[in-house]
């Protein structure tokens, strides 16, 4: 049914996206020992690597690319034939496959094209950058030329950018003001790498289980605390919030140790 698609590709809902939805929360709370999993922290969690996320995949604004790209290639397979590595020429699909996507873009009576159609506009403006034109407008050559790349990994590292921009700008607009002002610094990918992306297998990229606790905490924007009676005191005599970000401000707390950490790591890089 029609009527139950949504109007931007980037919001895709069913039970299998709640399913995923409750898994990620579920193993959240179980591995971090924390009551729930603040929404802001969910969007943050799922937000991609190089939007200042923690790379967890989510079929929310995955599910309709992923069946855009499939068509796209099934498409280029039926007109241009299959081309393998070291082959002179592609191989050549049967006419009893091909026509079946003779006419993929004015097919009405199947299910697959007409959302198809529906959505490859709007993902064509994007990858095309014609995002100018109103993904209604945009003329066939555009879509053509969207449809006939090969380029899947190009066209999919731009479209996770851009629905990581529309979840970052929904935060902006959405999270309260304890979260707010912290999320420039939440949101710069530099805090991501170190926590997924460096490989394990160098020992010098592995951090202790406290280290990385209290990364992922402060990435997330999750409580330390769950309520200020539990929180410390510092040595200024102040009561540390449930963020601690009081350590960043406080002129009682020595931040030479760390400063020279940071020296001597950047000299070790540039040498």
């Amino acid at each position: 049914d029609e009527s139950l698609l949504p109007d931007d590709w980037y919001n895709w809902k069913s039970p299998l996206a709640d399913k995923f939805s409750t898994i990620i929360s579920t193993f959240m709370t179980g591995t971090f020992s924390i009551e729930s999993f603040p929404a802001h922290s969910f969007t943050i969690a799922t937000l991609p690597i190089s939007s200042g996320g923690l790379g967890f995949q989510h079929p929310r604004a995955a599910a309709i690319p992923s069946f855009i790209n499939t068509v796209k290639q099934s498409i280029n397979y039926a007109t241009d034939g299959i081309h393998l590595p070291y082959q002179p020429s592609a191989i050549i699909l049967p006419s009893s496959i091909t026509s079946l996507y003779e006419e993929w873009d004015s097919n009405s009576t199947s299910k697959t094209f007409t959302t198809f159609n529906r959505y490859v506009p709007h993902l064509a403006s994007i990858c095309t950058d014609d995002c100018s034109t109103p993904p209604a407008s945009l003329p066939p050559e555009t879509i053509n030329k969207f449809i006939s790349s090969r380029s899947t990994s190009f066209y999919r590292d731009i479209i996770n950018s851009f629905a990581g921009s529309v979840a970052i700008h929904g935060l902006y607009t959405s999270a309260d003001a304890s979260v707010l002002h912290a999320l420039p610094s939440l949101l710069n990918a530099l805090s991501s790498y170190p926590l997924i992306a460096m490989s394990r297998i160098d020992s010098k990229n592995r951090m202790d289980n406290q280290s990385f606790t209290t990364a992922t905490l402060r990435k997330l924007r999750i409580p330390f605390f769950r309520s200020a009676n539990d929180a410390p005191t510092c040595f200024c005599g102040h009561k540390i919030d449930c963020h601690l970000d009081h350590f960043f401000k406080c002129g009682d707390f020595k931040k030479a140790t760390m400063s020279n950490k940071i020296r001597d790591g950047t000299m070790k890089v540039f040498q």
